[in-house]
């Protein structure tokens, strides 16, 4: 279990917000950390738990395949981009749409258009890992974005991309109730932002079909209150792992493998949150 506490986070030089301001909700969330070894890994906008997660996915594997630069994208504030840069020792490059983010200063950083991401090839070839937090949904046109993801990747290069769950235990009862889940409302105010939502299997496909070859799901339980799903999912995933199993008998899929269930695990019915981590790949 990772250990939560809240600590200063070290600022790159000439960042504006740099002179002592009181932090707001939002940002005594992203300063929020959870410990991994003997350092701190600052939760940023996302659920609890899935930076530690991609940051210890690093330290294990980042020295053995020889990945040596990352690009975070969108990198918001650049909390996560920095500690891999403090902690994991790789070359980090930032992209968002922000104008100045606090805690990357102008050489780890790119300003980029979300309709249309470009990095400048000349000044940042090809990375290793591509990570996309939280993010994936801010993209208007989301096959676009992950072929730009695998066009910038070395071969044999990672993505990891992370996104709130709409297929939980609470989203599907709010859908039949209430016709919405906890992220799509049933009435927006206008100029309230439109996030894409991406179900699981949404979500595969597209990598799939972009080049990427998925090599492991991990779900989060994002806050405590949402345990109270655990209890009723205990009796209730049973049918859902029955269809799975024989879902071959009312949906044609071409997964390959246990790839179906590593998508839909007991942890899927209560988890707010997932991560998939992926590899560049050809063979798709």
């Amino acid at each position: 279990m990772f250990r939560k506490t809240i600590i200063p986070i070290e600022r790159e030089p000439g960042l504006a917000g740099q002179k002592n301001s009181p932090l707001k909700a939002i940002e005594k969330k992203e300063l929020t950390t959870d410990r991994v070894g003997v350092f701190h890994v600052p939760q940023g906008n996302t659920t609890r738990g899935v930076n530690a997660y991609i940051v210890k996915y690093l330290l294990a594997h980042a020295r053995s395949r020889g990945w040596k630069r990352l690009l975070d994208i969108p990198c918001g504030n650049g909390l996560f981009a920095q500690t891999v840069k403090m902690h994991v020792g790789m070359d980090v490059l930032g992209a968002d749409i922000l104008l100045d983010p606090k805690y990357l200063s102008e050489k780890f950083y790119q300003r980029i258009d979300a309709a249309s991401p470009c990095i400048d090839q000349g000044k940042h070839p090809n990375f290793d890992v591509v990570t996309c937090i939280s993010g994936i949904m801010e993209f208007g046109n989301t096959s676009r974005f992950l072929d730009f993801c695998h066009e910038n990747l070395a071969d044999g290069g990672g993505l990891i991309v992370s996104n709130d769950s709409v297929q939980t235990l609470q989203d599907r009862i709010m859908f039949f109730f209430l016709g919405r889940t906890r992220r799509q409302k049933l009435l927006r105010l206008q100029g309230e932002n439109i996030w894409n939502l991406f179900p699981m299997g949404m979500m595969i496909r597209l990598l799939q079909d972009s080049g990427f070859k998925v090599e492991g799901i991990e779900y989060f339980v994002g806050k405590r209150r949402n345990y109270w799903m655990l209890l009723p999912s205990i009796f209730l995933y049973p049918f859902q792992l029955a269809y799975i199993v024989f879902s071959g008998f009312a949906e044609k899929y071409n997964l390959k493998g246990d790839l179906k269930f590593k998508m839909y695990p007991f942890r899927s019915m209560y988890c707010t949150h997932y991560v998939v981590v992926c590899r560049k790949s050809s063979d798709i």
